[in-house]
């Protein structure tokens, strides 16, 4: 009380003191942040712990049956980075994508997708699949079976470059290790060429046929038109009649997948991630299963440009070694710590409602002093 009578309350002063007292707040506010998990943390860290087992089991089948894995392409020794070109190579791919895929962490991300569009526990979900990503196909399989949700999976074997392009080991044969050793318990429901025109072009005759064995040997359905128009439609003849009377919630497109996408056009013009609605516009080139799902409402969730993906979701890229289940920002963040902040914002709170107060009250006796030397003032001259 004596400062604010020797000072102006509305004094330079007193505001430098207020700023002042508000900046040492915000410091103490910011450097006391805690770490608190985020929403959904315990299916985020069971999906990316099945993940990396999965992950081990193809490691441990993979280097049983090779006689050399290339450290400097693999240098985690995940088995899930192959060749950078072989008989079943459909395109050059990134190298830096693939390595950064095979983060068990990426499991995490899928769960996080499908809980924010509200999928529950035994809803069908439709899943188009390439060879190109075994490592993130792997993580949506975990999400899938840690939320225990019905897939319908469709797959196209060629793979681009680093992928699942191993003509004695594709996506489907790796499918079938995690099958048999009963981590993941669904299959595989019908599979394709992939490649152009999802037939195989630009592939050698070699490797379409060794891609045709592949699917043989897997026993899956073989998706083969000379159109694109009856691949796609064959596609979603599979997918309703696997889903049956009930309604698919969601599609998932993992790569450049020729009949998901319609055209390499339309891959480089849907988002990545949640697509809860995709304009129609969007796709002016060729339609494809995408295009098809989005027409009836489907949401869809993007899955191709990873390198991307990880920088939005704070994954390593090509991490060395492989990141733990549990670690990075989508499970746990910095927030404010509320025991700090509460009591800190009704101090400032409380000393900005006294000092208008105070100010109030000296603007009253300010104008209580001079109506009485008014008054005097008038007595004086009477």
């Amino acid at each position: 009380m004596k400062f604010l009578k020797l000072i102006n309350i509305r004094s330079n002063y007193i505001l430098l003191f207020v700023a002042l007292l508000s900046l040492g707040a915000f410091y103490i506010v910011e450097n006391n942040k805690i770490m608190r998990k985020n929403k959904w943390y315990d299916e985020k860290l069971a999906a990316a712990n099945l993940c990396k087992h999965a992950g081990q089991t193809i490691k441990d089948f993979y280097l049983g049956n090779v006689e050399y894995i290339n450290n400097m392409n693999d240098p985690n020794e995940t088995g899930l980075i192959g060749h950078e070109y072989s008989s079943i190579t459909s395109e050059r791919g990134s190298f830096s994508a693939k390595s950064t895929s095979t983060n068990p962490n990426f499991a995490a991300l899928m769960v996080e997708f499908l809980k924010e569009l509200e999928i529950k526990e035994g809803d069908h979900i439709a899943v188009g699949l390439t060879g190109s990503f075994p490592a993130i196909n792997i993580a949506v399989c975990s999400a899938i079976k840690t939320l225990k949700l019905k897939p319908i999976i469709i797959c196209s074997v060629a793979s681009s470059s680093w992928g699942a392009n191993d003509p004695d080991f594709t996506w489907l044969d790796m499918a079938k290790v995690l099958s048999d050793s009963g981590i993941f318990k669904f299959n595989t429901v019908a599979a394709s060429i992939g490649a152009s025109m999802d037939i195989g072009r630009g592939l050698s005759i070699d490797g379409v046929e060794m891609i045709k064995a592949s699917i043989k040997r897997n026993n899956t359905e073989f998706i083969y038109y000379n159109s694109i128009k009856e691949d796609i439609s064959r596609r979603m003849q599979i997918y309703d009649s696997c889903a049956g009377k009930e309604s698919i919630k969601v599609y998932i497109n993992i790569g450049g997948g020729i009949a998901s996408l319609g055209s390499t056009k339309n891959g480089a013009n849907i988002p990545q991630g949640i697509n809860k609605k995709i304009p129609m516009e969007v796709f002016k080139d060729k339609r494809g299963v995408i295009y098809e799902m989005s027409k009836r409402g489907i949401p869809v969730i993007q899955i191709s440009d990873i390198r991307s993906l990880a920088a939005s979701y704070d994954l390593p890229e090509k991490p060395i070694p492989l990141p733990l289940p549990g670690s990075g920002e989508l499970y746990e963040s910095k927030k404010y710590n509320m025991a700090v902040v509460t009591p800190i914002t009704l101090f400032l709170l409380a000393l900005i409602i006294f000092i208008i107060y105070q100010d109030k009250k000296n603007v009253r006796l300010g104008k209580e002093v001079l109506r009485t030397e008014q008054k005097e003032d008038n007595d004086l001259i009477l």
